[in-house]
C-alpha cells in the first residue's frame, strides 16, 4: 500500500495520512464493522505503536477490538484484546492492561484452550503482577505457563526455560514478602508482662 511504501522511505508523517485514508474508504467501501475495515484499524494502530503515539494506538486499537466482536469470530477478538493490552501496558496502566490480557486469555481459550497463545498472555500477565507487588498473582500466572510449555513444547524447550526462571524469581519475591511479614507480625506481637516478683501471690477463685 502506499502507506507501506512511506513508511519504507521513512516518511511517516505521510505514512499516518495514508493510513487515516486506508480506514475511511474501506469503511466507504466494505462498510462499518467489516473485516477490511478492521484490517485497515489493525495496520493503523502498528504505524501509531511504530511511532511512539501510544495514546493514539489505544484509541485505534479500541476501534479494532470494536469491529472485531461484532464479527464473533474468537482468534481475531483475542488478538485485538493482546493488541490493546500491550499497548496500556506500555502506558503503565496496568489494572486495564490485565483486564485486557485476561480477556485475550478468555478468547484463545475458547478458541483453541490451554497452549501457547495463552502461555504467552500468562508470562506478560505475571510480569505486570511482578511489577505492582502482586507476588502471589505473578507466582499463580508464571505457574500456569510454565504447565502449558513443558504440556505442549516440553521441558527443554527455551520458552519453558524462560517461564521457569520467571516462576522462580517470583516465588523468591514471594518468600521474602512473607519474611518481612513474618518479622513485622513478631515485632509488633504483644510481650508478656514479667512477674513483679516470686512473692506475688496468685489471686482468683479460692484466694
Amino acid at each position: 500500500s502506499t502507506s507501506e511504501m512511506c513508511l519504507l522511505y521513512s516518511q511517516e508523517e505521510s505514512a499516518e495520512d495514508y493510513a487515516r485514508a486506508y480506514v475511511a474508504m474501506a469503511r466507504l467501501a466494505h462498510g462499518e464493522g467489516s473485516p477490511a475495515v478492521g484490517d485497515a484499524y489493525g495496520f493503523q494502530t502498528s504505524l501509531l505503536a511504530r511511532r511512539g503515539k501510544i495514546e493514539e494506538a489505544v484509541q485505534s486499537a479500541s476501534r479494532l477490538l470494536q469491529v472485531r466482536q461484532k464479527t464473533g469470530a474468537a482468534k481475531p477478538i483475542a488478538d485485538a484484546h493482546w493488541n490493546k493490552g500491550v499497548l496500556l501496558r506500555e502506558l503503565q496502566r496496568d489494572d486495564a492492561a490485565l483486564e485486557s490480557l485476561e480477556a485475550a486469555r478468555n478468547s484463545y481459550v475458547e478458541c483453541s484452550g490451554e497452549g501457547h497463545q495463552t502461555s504467552t498472555v500468562d508470562v506478560a500477565m505475571g510480569r505486570i503482577f511482578l511489577s505492582m507487588g502482586q507476588h502471589a498473582q505473578a507466582v499463580k500466572a508464571f505457574r500456569q505457563a510454565v504447565r502449558t510449555r513443558q504440556r505442549t513444547l516440553g521441558f527443554a524447550h527455551a520458552e519453558t526455560r524462560k517461564a521457569s526462571e520467571l516462576l522462580a524469581a517470583a516465588e523468591s519475591e514471594l518468600h521474602q514478602e512473607a519474611e518481612k511479614k513474618q518479622a513485622v507480625d513478631s515485632a509488633e506481637a504483644p510481650v508478656p508482662m514479667a512477674r513483679r516478683g516470686s512473692n506475688t501471690q496468685a489471686t482468683g477463685p479460692g484466694n
